[in-house]
């Protein structure tokens, strides 16, 4: 809430939302102050909120102010500690004591004013600094029991111009308090500054006293009286007003706010004020009616609650405290009946005045009276605030300066909106603001808002005497824009119906392939015959215009044969899918009167009840000797093409009969938005009898492209759908929601590429927009993705494409604009169109109509009524609730009726109540449809029990199932099966949906709960109850009882097979239908497939063996076998003081070679390939050098030259050693040892071994006693062998898949350099160091932790923002090693482990750095899943002759080494670093290296750069900024990219 706003002004005009009444009954005087004091209702409240969401900046109150002129801060901090310690609230804190609140008030001693100063070197960086010290304080949070509560600060601009910023927690003020504050501050500065005493007027009571008088009010009949009022006044109250959003309402919300500000002019607010005043009303009834009405409208609600606050200041003694004494009551109205606008003014003032003459009861306490179910995401039961004051808040007034507001970007509210209006003191107008959530809603849709309620205000006055439903919101240029934006593109059509233009392109391309399933084709010349025979045999039988013909086929060519060879014989087709129940299929057929049905071998049999003749479309031998030219038909575009059967509200299916010309319109529609080719593939994959099929089928054939027919068993199962896209180089297909969401789910998970699929398209329910979606277009650079909507008696009537980037994607998926040669009107309930953004009605007109329902006048005359815009046409209503976005697309927002789209079915619950009243044991049944948690509609089944009937438990609920199922398809079987005593009922006689309960959809008729036993049986519940949205999963429960399908069975199959490492075929559960008997099954399976996996253990020769893929990685980077190499470990350099035995340590390193094989290991090429060969432990020896008699002072300079060149030294790896040891002498009691490896041989986890295996060996050597070491079962080039085991076939191939897609997109990212880049340089390396502050960490934790991302994470991400900036490129793509060891054998071992893999992300300057962290998140765990095969090695496979060397495809390598520190120990010797001069060549232009720091939360770091690229003050600056926008970023997270680069 805007606090200050909410209440400044110190009288209100009578009647107003605005001072309760005074005070009666309890005496209010002074308290005892000895011990804890009782807290106010308001401050329990806060210190409740506070538990239950602690860090929550939104109850901060601010002050903030600029004064220019004479300021004198020492002054105003004397006048603060002034005030602080007249005002007892300010310096008082709140705890809890056994769960109670109670305040306790302090000196005041630690309140104090800070004094800052501005940073920049101009005025406009100052103020922007001044701008981010404001937002740090007013995001900074309050501890309620430490305190203070009150913050100040005065931040200097200049000598003359300065910001004050005051904050406060609202448990010690509220907007009244703000007023006072501001006034006393004035008066006690000028009091000190003029050196007289403050005029301030006397206080005889404290808030504490308040406190303490309030809850003596709070008892008694008086109070009784009041809770009963509001008891009765809010019951039923709708928790939410239900406004639509432009986003999805977060669970917990950020309290982020916009504003808006608007004017209402002199002459509308005059003529309110006047009628306000014919009614008895005030003008901020008046107003409130008419915001009454706008929200009625817009929430699609005659129940209207709105927040209004009061000073709640009874007693005159109360008015010059500070506390939070504000009240927010509740103005419920009623506005149903459809009242006139002055019957409806006189509710509001009837609602006003009896809230106000109950606002003693605080509004905590009517919350807690009402025991309203507590909900983070909004409000308790009000989300709007509505509040009218006569002036504008008060400023500072400080002698010789002028105090103005300033704006610093961030304010907070804990309403959905809050509209503010001030009465104008030049004229009679009104000033307004909005403010309102930007979680929820966009400045356009608020804009619109408030036009609305200017418009409406205008209406009302007009006339008030007519009914508010007459009242428009729209004006003229909107109403027009509506219209504008409802009609659909002009599109010329041709006049043939849909087999002739086939027939035409079967002409212009004979030989091209026109359909494929599994390994057989057509071409377009063999369908056009063998339809044309089909054809000729059905006008036979008598087939012809505007008569009906079956078609009832198994999956292949018999769908398009069938419906290609009705529609040429005239003939429209009646779709009958052979797996419908046979009561379904008889009342199609008893319907539709068919003589004929094109079948075949395989469906027959669920036509055994027709009487009728059978063709069958697979014996073309029956109709072969017939014309193979089609015949004459005299059909057109509106002849009738088929007849398809949706679910009907009264149990009894309805069939939509559809001419040509709306298909004829879809495809011509679709060619102008989703480019294709006469080589374009789509696949079929919707059932015959969902019209989509036609869709899939003609936008292709009518185009001389190729239609792929998927089996059925490809088509449920996931995995074998994407293989099947991908074997098949599918361009398009067409799915429903659910599969699309398993497609990208398996594609995630496996890492499968579909390196065709251009077009995704969705249709038939909202669509997910969930992660794996989103990656999967991510890693599908050239596919899009279309959202289409429409009822089927229209088909398709809007589409959406949605952006190519996936960060630009809205939240929640809009249905579009309308297809060509569409009109879209969106109406109320007299067709009459509603403004943008209000819910209503979607109707449909234009080329896309059916022609109604067959043998169905009456429906079809209510439901296509004659077209109010366009004379002489007709539209349809769809029952679609549907709302105009400001931007021009349109939204669902659900059904107007109880019609419902199941899995992409349409289904009315009124047919599957039907079904459920004709069971013997069910009296009532209600059927209603729920959103599980991933927002699927499930269907529930509500029903009462004959008396005497056993309806309980698993046998009933089967009965259930099994009963509807025999009548209904699969997707109407409800998920649950609810019994009750009675259902609930409305006044009237109806079910009161809103008071069913909520279905747990795990067995609702108390199936018996049997916990899960195995690790397996656990792991299988969870997955059930995740996908099923279904609680405390059990064992024994069934998969179809807690509502499964079969594209969720899919789901599940996919996710068993990725967590146990089996391959379930998907009829496993439908074999094995509870978690423990596909536990068992699960168990066999692992069983069976284990010995077969490669086991880790010693080869048993010395023979050479493979180089593990980290090694390959390396060779592939540029290390070459045949060629002396650089790539080192940092090198361990000590100096040793003291009693060294130098022997033992000389003993210890030969048994830590012994021990370990790679660090005696060489290379060679065999074959062709890299091998490694190991040696024995007898050729390892430290090297000595005795310097003792050097003169001392020659020693250190000759010890540093010697280890400079030690390390600078490159490595033979095909002789060795590559582990050199050398052990300086520079006196008895001073050694130096250096210690340096070849990567190729160990990596930084290995370091920390050898370091801590040597100091432990010493140690053991010493004492004569054996060391403690872990054993080894296994040495590295048993873990290369097995490594190579495991991956030999198709193991890699999905890795090689997902590195392909991200190598074809990764750009190097090419830093500006100091020098120029020159063919052949050395690569010089140099190491600067790099400290991140304790603050930084913090904050990078805090930002990281909000969203699922580690500190390396967000760490990264601020990096690339930083390379962004520098490069001025927006994709980045960044280096980062990762040594994920695998097995527990191998922990121990030293060796390479260490891999590359890349992070890419595109930084598009409108991402938010929270984007940013996420994009990063998913690179790195993407990158990390992937790891097995090496991204350098990738690349080699790709393009063998590709030099990784000399041309980096990484140049920029980012690693946080999070290895535990391992110091070397040895007894009796003090260990400390040796510097060094290190002369090395780097293979890339600049790692950056993050470790952990000596303090908590510190670290350490370093960066090796190419110095014959860079200097170190460049990079220094690099990593410098990007701590900045870590600091940037812990102010702002929602900071937009550009805008954060600018700042860098």
């Amino acid at each position: 809430m805007n606090d200050r706003a909410a209440g400044t002004s110190r009288r209100r005009e009578p009647g107003t939302a605005g001072r309760s009444p005074r005070g009666r009954g309890a005496r209010l005087a002074r308290v005892d102050r000895d011990g804890p004091l009782a807290a106010s209702f308001a401050q329990r409240r806060m210190w409740f909120l506070d538990r239950l969401m602690p860090g929550n900046p939104s109850y901060n109150c601010p002050v903030v102010e600029r004064v220019r002129g004479e300021f004198e801060p020492k002054l105003f901090a004397e006048a603060l500690a002034a005030v602080v310690e007249r005002h007892e609230s300010l310096r008082t804190v709140i705890t809890g004591e056994d769960g109670v609140p109670t305040q306790t008030v302090r000196d005041g001693s630690d309140i104090v004013c800070r004094i800052a100063e501005a940073e920049g070197d101009d005025a406009q960086a100052r103020l922007e600094s001044a701008r981010r010290i404001a937002r740090r304080e007013l995001r900074e949070t309050f501890d309620l029991g430490a305190g203070p509560l009150l913050r100040a600060v005065v931040v200097r601009l200049a000598e003359d111009d300065h910001v004050v910023c005051l904050v406060a927690h609202h448990a010690c003020v509220d907007g009244w308090s703000l007023g006072v504050l501001v006034a006393e501050l004035s008066a006690a500065y000028s009091a000190r500054r003029e050196g007289r005493p403050p005029v301030l007027p006397p206080l005889t009571v404290q808030y504490a006293d308040f406190a303490a008088w309030e809850a003596e009010r709070q008892r008694g009949r008086r109070h009784a009286k009041q809770i009963d009022y509001w008891t009765e006044r809010l019951r039923g109250m709708p928790s939410t007003l239900g406004l639509s959003t432009d986003r999805p309402r977060p669970s917990l919300p950020n309290h982020e706010a916009g504003q808006l500000r608007f004017q209402i002019a002199p002459e509308p607010a005059r003529r309110a004020r006047e009628l306000g005043a014919a009614e008895g009303a005030t003008l901020y009834m008046t107003l409130l009616a008419v915001l009454n009405v706008v929200l009625a409208e817009h929430a699609r609600s005659e129940d209207i609650a709105v927040g209004a606050p009061i000073l709640n200041r009874p007693r005159a003694e109360l008015e010059p405290l500070i506390g939070f004494f504000a009240n927010t009551l509740v103005f419920r109205t009623d506005l149903s009946g459809d009242p006139t606008f002055r019957e409806l003014l006189g509710r509001v003032r009837a609602v006003a005045t009896g809230a106000l003459a109950h606002s003693e009861l605080p509004f905590e306490h009517i919350v807690e009276s009402l025991q309203v179910e507590r909900d983070l995401s909004h409000n308790p039961l009000v989300q709007l605030l509505f509040q009218l004051t006569s002036a504008a808040p008060g400023r500072f007034a400080f002698p010789g300066a002028e105090s103005t507001e300033f704006p610093y970007g961030l304010i907070f509210t804990r309403m959905d909106l809050e509209i503010h209006l001030a009465e104008n003191t030049a004229d009679e107008g009104l000033t307004g603001h909005v403010v309102f959530s930007k979680e929820l809603f966009d400045a356009e849709t608020i804009e619109l808002l408030v036009h609305h309620f200017t418009v409406g205000l205008e209406e009302a006055l007009r006339d008030p005497d007519r009914p508010i439903s007459s009242i428009t919101l729209l004006d003229g240029s909107e109403r027009e824009k509506l219209l504008a934006d409802g009609r659909g593109a002009p599109l010329d059509l041709p006049e043939e119906p849909l087999h002739e233009l086939f027939s035409a392109q079967a002409r212009r391309t004979p030989d091209a392939v026109a359909l494929v399933s599994g390994g057989d084709r057509l071409t377009y010349r063999e369908l056009e015959e063998r339809t044309n025979r089909l054809a000729h045999h059905l006008r036979g039988l008598g087939a012809g215009p505007e008569t009906l013909v079956g078609l009832c086929v198994q999956r292949g060519f018999g769908i398009v044969e069938g419906m290609l060879g009705v529609l040429k014989s005239g003939a429209a087709y009646v779709p009958i899918d052979p797996a419908l129940p046979a009561a379904r299929i008889e009342f199609v057929l008893a319907d539709t009167g068919l003589s004929h049905i094109v079948t075949d071998d395989g469906s027959a049999a669920a036509l055994s009840g027709f009487g009728g003749g059978l063709v069958f479309v697979d014996r073309p031998e029956d109709f072969a000797p017939l014309p193979a030219d089609p015949p004459a038909t005299g059909t057109d575009i509106t002849s009738l093409a088929y007849v398809i059967y949706t679910s009907g509200s009264t149990g009894v299916p309805k069939g939509i009969l559809m001419p040509h010309r709306p298909i004829v319109n879809l495809v011509a529609w679709q060619k102008t938005v989703m480019a294709a080719t006469p080589a374009t593939r789509t696949a079929q994959f919707a059932a015959l009898g969902f019209d989509i099929s036609l869709q899939e089928v003609f936008s292709a054939l009518l185009h001389g492209e190729s239609v792929y027919l998927p089996q059925d068993d490809i088509r449920r199962d996931a995995a074998a759908f994407a293989r099947w896209v991908a074997d098949n180089g599918v361009h398009q297909v067409f799915l429903p929601n659910v599969m699309v969401q398993a497609l990208s789910e398996e594609v995630d998970r496996t890492g499968a590429v579909l390196p065709e699929l251009r077009h995704l398209s969705q249709a038939g329910e909202r669509i997910s927009l969930d992660a794996p979606l989103r990656r999967l277009l991510d890693r599908h650079p050239a596919l899009r993705l279309h959202n289409h909507f429409g009822p089927s008696e229209a088909h398709v009537v809007t589409a959406y494409t949605f952006p190519e980037r996936t960060g630009d994607w809205p939240q929640s998926a809009p249905v579009g604009r309308p297809v060509a040669n569409t009109l879209l009107y969106v109406v109320d309930e007299d067709l009459e169109p509603v403004p943008t953004g209000v819910p209503g009605e979607l109707c449909v007109a234009g080329a896309g109509l059916s022609r109604g329902y067959l043998g169905r006048p009456e429906l079809t005359d209510r439901l296509f009524v004659p077209n109010p815009f366009a004379e002489g046409t007709r539209m349809y209503r769809t029952g679609d609730l549907v709302r105009w976005r400001w931007d021009g697309n349109l939204e669902f927002l659900g059904r107007i009726d109880d019609q419902v789209k199941i899995r992409g079915f349409r289904v009315e619950p009124g047919e599957v109540q039907a079904v459920l009243e004709q069971h013997d044991l069910v009296r009532q049944a209600v059927v209603v449809a729920f959103d599980d948690a991933a927002g699927a509609k499930r269907l529930v089944a509500y029903l009462t029990a004959h008396p005497g009937a056993r309806a309980s438990g698993s046998d009933f609920s089967g009965d259930l199932r099994a009963h509807v199922g025999a009548g209904l398809p699969e997707y109407m079987v409800p998920s649950a099966f609810v019994v009750l005593d009675a259902l609930p009922l409305t006044a009237g006689g109806k079910v009161d949906r809103a008071l069913l309960p909520a279905p747990q959809l795990r067995g609702a008729l108390d199936i018996g709960y049997v916990a899960p036993r195995t690790p397996e049986e656990v792991r299988l519940c969870e997955i059930f109850a995740d996908l099923l949205d279904a609680e405390n999963v059990g064992a024994e429960d069934d998969f179809f009882a807690l509502g499964g399908h079969s594209l969720i069975a899919a789901r599940i199959i996919a996710r068993i097979n990725a967590l146990f490492g089996v391959e379930l075929p998907l009829r496993a559960v439908f074999d094995n239908r509870t978690p423990k008997t596909l536990g068992a099954l699960v168990v066999r399976e692992s069983d069976a497939r284990r010995p077969a996996a490669p086991v880790l253990a010693p080869v048993g020769h010395d023979d050479p063996v493979p180089v593990s893929l980290s090694q390959e990685n390396l060779l592939a980077a540029g290390c070459d076998p045949a060629v002396e190499s650089g790539y080192t470990v940092p090198p361990l350099v000590f100096r040793l003081r003291g009693e060294l035995d130098a022997d033992a340590l000389r003993r210890s390193f030969a048994l830590l070679v012994e021990r370990h094989s790679a660090v005696r290991t060489t290379f060679d090429v065999l074959d062709g390939r890299v091998v490694q060969k190991v040696h024995g432990a007898e050729g390892f020896a430290v090297e000595d050098v005795d310097l003792a008699g050097l003169p001392a002072a020659e020693r250190e300079d000759r010890a540093r030259e010697l280890v400079s060149a030690e390390v600078s030294r490159a490595f033979d790896l095909a002789r060795g050693p590559l582990l050199r040891v050398k052990l300086l002498r520079l006196a008895a009691d001073e050694h130096v040892l250096s210690i340096v490896q070849h990567h190729i041989t160990s990596d930084g986890w290995s370091q920390a071994l050898l370091v801590r295996e040597v100091s432990a060996i010493y140690s053991a050597l010493l004492t004569g006693a054996e060391p403690v070491l872990p054993s080894l079962p296994v040495q590295y080039r048993d873990f290369s062998v097995w490594e190579r085991a495991t991956t030999a076939g198709g193991a890699l191939d999905p890795h090689r898949a997902y590195w392909a897609s991200q190598i074809a997109r990764m750009r190097p990212v090419r830093l500006p350099t100091d020098r120029p880049r020159t063919p052949g340089s050395a690569r010089r390396g140099q190491m600067i160091s790099w400290h991140v502050p304790a603050e930084s960490v913090r904050a990078a934790r805090r930002l990281g932790g909000r969203i699922g991302a580690s500190l390396y994470m967000t760490m990264l991400a601020a990096f690339a923002v930083v390379l962004r900036q520098r490069t001025g490129a927006d994709d980045i793509c960044v280096g980062t090693p990762v040594a994920d060891r695998g097995r527990v054998e191998a922990e121990h071992l030293i060796g390479s482990f260490a891999k590359v893999i890349a992070v890419r992300a595109e930084l598009h300057g409108d991402l938010t750095f929270e984007d940013v962290v996420e994009l990063v998140r998913d690179g790195v765990l993407d990158g990390s899943a992937h790891q097995d095969l090496p991204l350098f090695v990738a690349m080699k496979e790709l393009d063998p002759g590709r030099d990784l060397a000399a041309d980096p495809a990484l140049p920029v390598l980012f690693q946080m080494v999070d290895v535990p520190h391992a110091a070397l120990a040895l007894p009796k010797v003090e260990v400390a670093e040796f510097g060094f001069e290190w002369e090395f060549s780097t293979p890339v232009d600049l790692e950056v290296h993050l470790l952990r720091g000596e303090e908590p939360d510190e670290m350490a770091g370093f960066a090796i750069l190419d110095r014959d690229l860079f200097d170190p003050d460049s990079v220094s600056g690099l990593l410098d900024a990007t701590l900045r926008v870590l600091e940037h970023v812990s102010e702002c997270p929602g900071l937009p990219v550009a805008e954060l680069a600018a700042r860098l």
